[in-house]
């Protein structure tokens, strides 16, 4: 059996590329690169900035097994629930996200379980909940404690990726336009196969023969990104948001066209690190990737 290793040289290398943009430099590309930003912030404008984080939290939370690419589930929240108007009660928004669930194509599959989820939420969280209606930065003030509390009320270990995420989404709706404050705490990065295979891309973990080895045991990859989270000082939900936009490309595509594909996209946003992070994400080939496909 082939035991993964992180390599620590190749932490400080990827490291000191993304730590040339800075935690603000990902904040920026969050705003112009990623959809799931825009849809919360279209979701806020409509139906106000406090509602929009709770449902936010509370749709993140049922964002698992669906049947549309997570860009057309978000922009069908924003839509759907955009269009209900402004919930006046915390029961109304949990009333209006069963509602979304029970109607949007995307949640068809455990479509029962996801809804006696959102209920055991409202219910257990309903303290928690009034308070992001009325102040929606209590989730960028405090995620640690918005994190238990919902790992709590579906009695979920803090890192799972749907508790995470929802931390992350409501982020999202809760931090308007132009606020630089990222949300200051730390998970273990969630390793997909986007994720696993840009970790070894990167160098980050040696060993595995190919990626999905680091899909079903991912502690080396978690400990090599919270070790590149704290030398670059970019918290680890907001590398995930980086990795988001642009990991897919070393799964994707051959070396040379994932590394220009980054820097491509990059350069709109932070073009003064943008060489360097495509040069350390696409260190070596994806063992077990290349070849186009969808992304």
């Amino acid at each position: 059996m082939v035991v993964a290793r992180v390599d620590s040289e190749r932490v400080r290398a990827v490291a000191s590329a993304i730590s040339g943009a800075g935690v603000n430099g990902i904040l920026r590309l969050e705003e112009v690169l990623d959809p799931q930003y825009d849809d919360m912030q279209r979701l806020a404008e409509s139906v106000g900035r406090g509602p929009a984080t709770v449902y936010a939290l509370l749709v993140a939370l049922s964002s698992y097994r669906l049947t549309m690419r997570g860009e057309e589930w978000w922009r069908c929240v924003s839509d759907m629930l955009g269009g209900r108007g402004t919930p006046k009660t915390v029961d109304e928004a949990v009333d209006n996200v069963i509602w979304f669930l029970s109607n949007c194509p995307g949640s068809l599959i455990g479509r029962d379980v996801k809804i006696r989820r959102v209920r055991k939420v409202g219910t257990y969280m309903r303290g928690v909940l009034e308070g992001l209606m009325s102040r929606p930065e209590l989730v960028i003030e405090k995620p640690q404690d918005i994190l238990s509390s919902v790992a709590a009320s579906l009695g979920s270990k803090e890192e799972r990726k749907t508790v995470a995420f929802s931390v992350k989404m409501a982020y999202y709706a809760a931090r308007a336009r132009g606020v630089m404050r990222p949300l200051a705490f730390d998970l273990p990065m969630p390793i997909d196969v986007r994720v696993a295979c840009v970790t070894m891309t990167s160098g980050l973990v040696r060993g595995p023969r190919d990626y999905h080895e680091l899909v079903r045991s991912p502690a080396e990859a978690q400990r090599a990104w919270r070790d590149v989270s704290l030398m670059s000082g970019v918290p680890t939900p907001h590398l995930d948001s980086l990795l988001w936009v642009v990991g897919w490309a070393p799964r994707d595509l051959d070396q040379a066209a994932a590394r220009e594909e980054i820097r491509r996209t990059l350069s709109k946003v932070i073009p003064e690190a943008a060489e360097a992070i495509a040069r350390e994400l696409t260190y070596i080939p994806c063992p077990s990737g290349g070849g186009p496909r969808r992304h």
